[in-house]
């Protein structure tokens, strides 16, 4: 094999291994200054932390309301739909019954 068989392989990897070197780089110097991070603002983090933790639990606990409320509704719109069904099956006076009474 010739060296100039390599070229472009070699010329690939050089083009592309540019950018993700730089980006493995940033990655580790932003890990780098998370972890060096003063102590002091870790209350903060996990202040707000447990602040999320508990708008998460009053979610679940407003999806589980409607929930409910929903069943409810369906149980109700279900018995009317039987309510409905058999008032329909109430045989109504012939018409001319009607017309007198009016």
């Amino acid at each position: 094999m010739d060296m100039h068989d390599f070229a472009p392989t070699i010329a690939f990897l050089a083009i592309f291994s540019v950018p993700l070197i730089a980006i493995l780089t940033k990655h580790q110097q932003k890990m780098a200054m998370i972890l060096r991070r003063p102590v002091d603002e870790l209350p903060a983090y996990n202040r707000e932390s447990m602040e999320l933790k508990q708008m998460v639990r009053d979610q679940i606990l407003a999806v589980e309301q409607l929930r409910g409320e929903v069943r409810e509704l369906k149980e109700l719109v279900a018995a009317q739909s039987v309510a409905t069904a058999a008032a329909s099956r109430v045989a109504l006076p012939p018409a001319p019954l009607l017309q007198e009474r009016v």
